[in-house]
Parts: structure tokens; C-alpha cells; sequence
């Protein structure tokens, strides 16, 4: 018989989507209580910051969370951040177990010339954030007053920043912060390269996410090498071996192909750019800013290579160069490892886990990227959430966690610890008020909302609720 009479406290760090997908699988359990701690002011993670603005339906998934957030057995706890205002060894004591969902904040690098000493060389991570509102990177350095863009990946992200640079439509209507709507509407930006070291089979960016950019160009978009196909000769009926997801994919591409070479005097705006390795970066002397990317070839042995999705190219002995003044770096992410002592694999920049059981620990688990890898969309993060969720639900059930036949304190000692440091916590409907006065002034100016950027004016906001709520 069950004669537990408290609740199973349990922490989970982030509330970006595997934050709020682990704890609404998790409230399945009558007996739990989930405290959600966010080191920002405000919740939602990558759905409010990673989300392009002109993608706007995606970010419906935030009326789900706030109903999680809402729950009786939820609290949100913002403004506290892991490794600096508490600890991992914090959580464990006062929680009977700890998740871990504060997803990857770090750039994978390509370790080439130039690469972090040239101005205007940025991270798609970095230029994401400036254009959504990240307040670390509202300040970032960047100049669009140059006629040439190179991307260095092809992944969605890539095809993500290509298309803020193309100007979409209407772009001023959405929730793109105004000070990154204005330099880009002002841009001078007229040819964007789309650069991969692999062949168009390899490709890591989806079909809808390539239409986008097509519609959004009126097909001016145009693939290099142009002889690619050719060389390797390859037809429609190879095609066949690809699954059927990717044989699309290529096929919208060779279509792309095939027009582009009948309109080769047509100035393209976007250019996919494949089987080509950034080598350097170059820049100016006497300014310090980019002013060349170079680039060497890479090739297959042979066809049945160049259609494999696995194969990865070899280098040649040719080198090319691109007189460009932007560059950004779209290679993925890795996780920052915010306690020294947690597992990492650090092929797959993540913790390492078994179904989000985190190695070497009892009560520790992860969730989302941290625990996969950064890779895939809002869909997988519901995936593995809802795997280590089930993971966590059943350790409770087979009386896994060491600690579940004792009370925890959860946030009572949490609480004493921020109070220490003097930190402001921003709970739930704090946030509630600070969205409500991001809307109002987006109304003013004709868009869904206009994002805080500065963290100062967000614990204001819900310093100024919080006097409101006690008089």
C-alpha cells in the first residue's frame, strides 16, 4: 500500500519546447509537482527566440505551454539561472529528480583562417537571436551594407537566414524586433551563396523550408556547380533508391537546376552553393572587415557516391574565391555544459543519456537537444521529451529514486538560495503582464507583438506587477 503523503517535487531546467513537453508528460502522474526554472525573464526558449518571425503559426504551440504553465501542480521560475544563480547539486538535494532541458547555446566552429577575427564573420545562432530579440545578442555587430552574403551551411537554419536577408514580405508585420526590420529592409545585400561541402543528396535543409525561399525569390534561385548532375550523370530513375521524403527533395532541386541553366544571364538573389569546403576567411587590412571567403572543392569517386545521403566528399587540389562582406556560419550547435562533472559527448555536443537517463546518475535525467543533439524540428523535441518523461514516470513506479521515500523541500530551499544572491525571480504571471505590454506596443506599430530586448526593462515590468499586485 501507498502511504506516501507528500508530493514527487520535481525540477525541470528550460522552458523551451522540451521543458514544457517533459512536464506536461510528467503531470500524467497525479503525485507530481514540477517547478520550471528559465535563466531568462521570459519562458518559451527557442519557440519565442529560434522560430523565424515570418513563421508565425509555429509559435501557436505556446498557447499549449501557457496551459501546462497554468496547472495547479506547475510553477515558473524566471530570471534563475543554472551555474551561476543555483546549482545542479542544488536541484538534486531539494528535488526527488532533476531534468535538464536548457537545450544548445554553443556554435560548433569550422576551425578555419579568419574565421573568429574577421568583423562581420558572425554565427547563424548569434544572427537568429539579433533578429528575434535575444537580449545577448541585441547589441551584436553586423553590417548589410555589403552587395554579397555567404552562408556556410545547408541546413533549415541557413535557408532561415537566407530568407530574412531576401526581405521577405510583409516582414515588418511579424514579431522581428524593429531595430534588426529597419537594417534589413535597408540592406544593400543583392546575392546571397548557399554554401555546402556535400552534394544536394546530403542536403540537411527540408523540402518546404527550399519552396519557401523559392516563392519567396520568384525561382530566382540558382545551383552551382552548374555541370554537378552531368559529372555524375546522374537520372530520375537513381532517384528511386532515395526515400521518398528525399526523392522530392532532389527533384525539386534538379528542377531548380534545369531552369537555372536556361536563364544562366538571369542574376539570381540566392545561390546553392554545393560540394564546396570553406578554407578561408579573409580580411580587409586596413579595416578589419570580410572581404573574401575561400573555398576548396570537394568531390565523389563516383555516382553511386554522390547519391548516397551518408557519403561524405573528398578534397581536391581546386580552390575558389567569393568577394563577399558577410559571412555567417550555419553549422549546428553543441550543448554548453553548465557542470564540469556531467557526462559529454562531445561528437554529438550533448549529454550523454540512455532514454534520458543521464550517465552515472539516479535522479538526473535530460530532454530535447541536450539529450540528442541539436538537430530537427519542435516535432523530435516533442519525441524525446515524451521518452524521457516515460523514463522518469517509470523509475518512479519501479521505486528507482533513491530519495522518493523521503520529502524534498523543492523550491523552499531554492528560494533561500536566489534570495542570497539578491535575484529577482520572475514567476508566471509576472510574465503574463510583461507579454501583455510586448503586445500592446506591437499593436501600436501594426505587428503581433514588440519583444524586450534588454532584461533590465523585463524585471521592471514584473517589478512594476508585483508593487501593483500588493497594494
Amino acid at each position: 500500500m501507498n502511504t506516501r503523503f507528500f508530493s514527487i517535487k520535481i525540477a525541470v531546467v528550460g522552458s523551451g519546447p522540451a521543458g514544457f513537453y517533459t512536464t506536461q508528460r510528467l503531470l500524467k502522474n497525479q503525485d507530481i509537482r514540477v517547478d520550471i526554472f528559465e535563466k531568462l525573464p521570459v519562458p518559451f526558449g527557442l519557440v519565442r527566440y529560434g522560430v523565424a518571425p515570418d513563421h508565425q503559426e509555429v509559435k501557436n504551440v505556446i498557447n499549449s505551454f501557457t496551459a501546462v504553465a497554468n496547472h495547479d501542480r506547475v510553477n515558473f521560475y524566471g530570471n534563475v539561472s543554472l551555474g551561476e544563480a543555483i546549482k545542479v547539486d542544488d536541484l538534486l538535494e531539494a528535488y526527488h529528480a532533476v531534468v535538464l532541458c536548457y537545450g544548445s547555446a554553443q556554435d560548433k566552429l569550422l576551425n578555419i583562417d579568419g574565421e573568429l577575427t574577421t568583423k562581420n564573420t558572425i554565427s547563424a545562432r548569434n544572427f537568429v537571436g539579433w533578429y528575434n530579440g535575444v537580449p545577448e545578442d541585441k547589441d551584436l555587430e553586423i553590417d548589410l551594407n555589403c552587395d554579397t552574403a555567404c552562408i556556410i551551411g545547408q541546413g533549415n537554419v541557413a535557408l532561415d537566414c537566407a530568407r530574412i536577408l531576401s526581405k521577405p514580405t510583409n516582414l515588418e508585420k511579424t514579431d522581428i524586433t524593429s531595430y534588426a526590420q529597419q537594417m534589413i529592409a535597408n540592406s544593400e545585400i543583392k546575392k546571397i551563396y548557399i554554401i555546402g561541402r556535400r552534394g544536394p543528396i546530403q542536403v540537411s535543409f527540408a523540402t518546404k523550408e527550399l519552396r519557401e525561399l523559392m516563392h519567396l525569390n520568384d525561382s530566382r534561385i540558382k545551383i552551382e556547380p552548374s555541370t554537378m548532375f552531368e559529372d555524375y550523370g546522374l537520372s530520375l530513375a537513381q532517384l528511386k533508391s532515395l526515400s521518398r521524403q528525399r526523392r522530392r527533395l532532389v527533384e525539386l532541386i534538379l528542377n531548380l537546376h534545369a531552369v537555372s541553366k536556361k536563364n544562366l544571364d538571369h542574376s539570381p538573389e540566392c545561390i546553392l552553393k554545393f560540394m564546396s569546403k570553406p578554407h578561408k576567411i579573409v580580411a580587409n587590412r586596413d579595416t578589419g572587415w570580410v572581404e573574401r571567403l575561400e573555398l576548396q572543392r570537394t568531390r565523389y569517386d563516383n555516382a553511386d557516391e554522390f547519391i548516397n545521403e551518408k557519403s561524405v566528399p573528398i578534397d581536391t587540389n581546386e580552390f575558389e574565391k567569393i568577394d563577399c562582406g558577410l559571412v555567417i556560419r550555419s553549422i549546428g550547435y553543441k550543448a554548453t555544459m553548465v557542470d564540469k562533472s556531467l557526462p559529454f559527448d562531445t561528437k554529438l555536443g550533448a549529454i550523454m543519456n540512455t532514454r534520458g537517463r543521464i550517465h552515472g546518475y539516479r535522479s538526473l535525467y535530460c530532454s530535447g537537444w541536450l539529450a540528442t543533439g541539436a538537430s530537427g524540428v519542435i516535432a523530435g523535441t516533442l519525441q524525446s521529451s515524451q521518452v524521457t518523461a516515460q523514463s522518469i514516470l517509470e523509475d518512479i513506479q519501479n521505486k528507482q529514486l533513491p530519495s522518493l521515500a523521503v520529502d524534498k523541500s523543492g523550491y523552499e530551499t531554492i528560494r533561500e538560495i536566489v534570495k542570497a544572491k539578491s535575484i529577482q525571480v520572475v514567476h508566471f504571471n509576472d510574465w503574463l503582464q510583461i507579454d501583455l505590454l510586448e503586445r500592446r506596443l506591437g499593436e501600436t506599430m501594426g505587428k503581433p507583438r514588440e519583444k524586450f530586448v534588454d532584461v533590465d526593462k523585463m524585471l521592471d515590468v514584473a517589478r512594476e506587477k508585483i508593487k501593483h499586485d500588493q497594494k
